[in-house]
């Protein structure tokens, strides 16, 4: 936590604008040492400079200081927009490394928020199914849980439950101050509501599950039903071999496609019959075993 880090923000590859990010004590050190005439920062604001290290540019950038705590990590953080040449980008992580900084680890920005406060748990955990989230519904779930959605929820029955400990305690501790605490159905039919919102919260696990890593749709059946027709009618493309005779496809073939909000990973697989035929038999073993495996 002592060190300041560095990494890119953006996908190795070729765009317009790439972005590096730098957190931690020395952030702002670094960067004003890749600046011929650093400016006075101001937080949250942007400025346009040349970027150079031992005398050689590096590129014409864009530049935000965050002061510490009010950045994403809660420590001082600078962002750097640059072109998105993927050899400069490099340049920028070797000199803001020669004066200092490492690269960070996967997930260490998020890391550094969560140990600094910034965000809980759930929160840091929401990120990266915000970022890979497959559908329309998929990332409202992860901005529900990015937002502290199910923190609050928690949180609510946590207090609750500290408070029918608390009459609790005070019953057993201070009996001469005849207090009398909510006992027997009372506490039972509170217990029981909190029992209840921690069953719904469980249940909509599944379906989180669902949205996050989407739907497995297995075809399976006996041979020449319309199974790779179907696979391809799905895909809306030529994927699978389409034969009238049977024994066409030997192996399970797996493609992803969105149907409507939903990621689904559909498998087309062997028609299942009776076979002397070595490969045709094992494409029939691996077709029931994708079938026993789940899916739809």
């Amino acid at each position: 936590m002592q060190n300041t880090i560095v990494a890119p923000a953006t996908p190795p590859a070729v765009s317009a604008i790439a972005i590096v990010r730098m957190s931690g004590p020395e952030s702002l050190w670094i960067i004003n040492s890749l600046l011929k005439k650093p400016p006075y920062w101001e937080p949250q604001k942007l400025y346009y400079k040349k970027l150079f290290f031992e005398e050689e540019l590096i590129d014409d950038v864009v530049v935000s200081y965050w002061k510490s705590p009010k950045s994403y990590t809660g420590e001082d953080m600078v962002e750097i927009s640059c072109h998105g040449n993927p050899f400069i980008v490099e340049k920028i992580l070797e000199a803001c490394q020669k004066l200092g900084a490492r690269l960070a680890a996967p997930g260490e920005f998020t890391k550094r928020a969560f140990l600094n406060g910034k965000i809980d748990l759930t929160q840091a955990e929401s990120v990266i199914d915000l970022i890979h989230a497959g559908g329309s519904l998929a990332l409202k779930s992860a901005q529900a849980l990015q937002s502290g959605g199910l923190s609050r929820a928690l949180l609510v029955i946590r207090e609750e439950l500290i408070d029918i400990i608390s009459e609790l305690e005070a019953y057993i501790d201070f009996p001469e101050e005849d207090i009398q605490p909510k006992v027997g159905e009372q506490i039972i039919a509170k217990l029981s509501e909190i029992e209840k919102k921690l069953q719904n919260l469980l249940s909509s696990a599944s379906l989180s599950r669902v949205l996050k890593e989407g739907f497995t749709i297995v075809l399976a059946g006996s041979p020449n039903v319309g199974k790779s027709s179907l696979f391809n009618a799905l895909l809306k493309e030529n994927r699978a071999i389409v034969s009238p005779h049977p024994g066409t496809t030997r192996d399970t073939i797996e493609a992803e496609c969105r149907i409507s909000s939903f990621l689904v990973k559909i498998v087309d697989t062997a028609g299942q019959r009776q076979s002397v035929d070595e490969i045709e038999a094992e494409g029939i073993r691996r077709a029931k075993e994708a079938s026993k495996k789940g899916g739809i």
